[in-house]
């Protein structure tokens, strides 16, 4: 499960956007990632970064919409910053371990991570892990440690199936941990590993991350600011324009009609 980030060319130009919703979520960010897709199924996206104005009480645009890769069977509702109640109606996928969805919902991002601190990442002002062959993310549901990111040889290893973080690809050269089904409340089964990191193609889909361009996901890691709390929002349109009116959050970028 995958990553991301974005080549910037500065704020544009002031765009519509609410106020301070009357529910507020828990996290207060004041810097987002909003991924957009056409529809549960669709594979591919639109992200479209914002940063909270304090004198304008505005979410301001950051940089252009980019397109990424989501989860190669679409997106699925999971557990976030956002409250349960807003589950939309009909038949909507719930995310699940090995399902090949990336979750929708509204999420908190951590700790960036790659497999050397280069200079292509020294001026993240993210916590930063270097990762090498013996770092892990187990998403086994049955382990103690499931969903944890560890390194194997300082564990007593209770899996059967965790993800190998320094990979033989780039994939992960870069990334970016989404707190998704993280912590002490973790649910086994519900889905595990999730990243922004980089992706292998235009509309090739993930095990469950988001992935675009190693250049856009570069831009992202230099932008991102732990004390801006950032959060990455995303699903389909419609149910990323309910969370939006309900926190009082920018829709995102109209989601291209791509499969």
């Amino acid at each position: 499960m995958k990553l991301l980030l974005i080549v910037f060319c500065g704020l544009l130009g002031g765009l519509p956007a609410p106020l301070l919703a009357q529910t507020s979520l828990p996290h207060r960010p004041e810097q987002l990632l909003v991924v957009t897709t056409a529809h549960w199924q669709a594979v591919s996206g639109t992200l479209q970064a914002y940063e909270w104005q304090a004198a304008t009480r505005q979410w301001q645009p950051v940089g252009r919409p980019l397109e990424v890769a989501l989860g190669r069977t679409g997106t699925a509702w999971g557990a976030g910053l956002h409250s349960p109640d807003l589950l939309p109606t009909g038949n909507v996928p719930r995310k699940r371990e090995g399902d090949g969805k990336a979750p929708a919902g509204i999420f908190a991002l951590g700790t960036a991570y790659a497999y050397a601190r280069d200079a292509q990442v020294q001026a993240t002002k993210m916590p930063l892990l270097v990762v090498d062959g013996q770092t892990r993310c187990v998403d086994d549901p049955a382990s103690a440690r499931y969903n944890q990111l560890l390194r194997q040889d300082t564990v007593t290893q209770d899996w059967q199936s965790a993800e190998q973080m320094r990979r033989a690809d780039v994939l992960y050269k870069y990334g970016l941990v989404v707190h998704y089904n993280t912590g002490p409340q973790a649910e086994p089964g519900a889905g595990s590993c999730i990243f922004i990191h980089i992706w292998s193609g235009p509309g090739r889909g993930t095990a469950g991350c988001t992935a675009l361009p190693e250049a856009d996901l570069l831009g992202l890691l230099r932008w991102l600011d732990p004390n801006k709390r950032p959060v990455l929002v995303q699903g389909p349109q419609t149910v990323v324009a309910e969370l939006a009116r309900h926190y009082g959050l920018p829709a995102g970028a109209a989601a291209e009609k791509k499969p």
